[in-house]
């Protein structure tokens, strides 16, 4: 599984330039995603994970596996 960080605006830029020539927003050490591509990825996760757990509620409601332990929890906070 990968990881990404983000930021308000995407890429990177060298911390060299000097305080008064950074650009606000822009990451000095890792290149980083801009806030709107983190948006979308978290709603495409989000969209993923719940239909995981559709899935999986339909094949335990079937008798074809077990109870998703997340899905379990989520039913009990309700």
């Amino acid at each position: 599984m990968g990881r990404f960080e983000s930021n308000l605006k995407g890429g990177k830029q060298s911390s060299d330039k000097g305080r008064d020539a950074l650009e606000y927003g822009v990451s000095i050490t890792d290149a980083c995603v801009d806030w709107e591509m983190t948006v979308d990825m978290l709603d495409g996760l989000n969209k993923a994970s719940l239909a995981r757990r559709e899935l999986v509620a339909a094949r335990h409601a079937n008798g074809n596996g077990t109870e998703d332990p997340a899905l379990k929890r989520l039913k009990t906070e309700a």
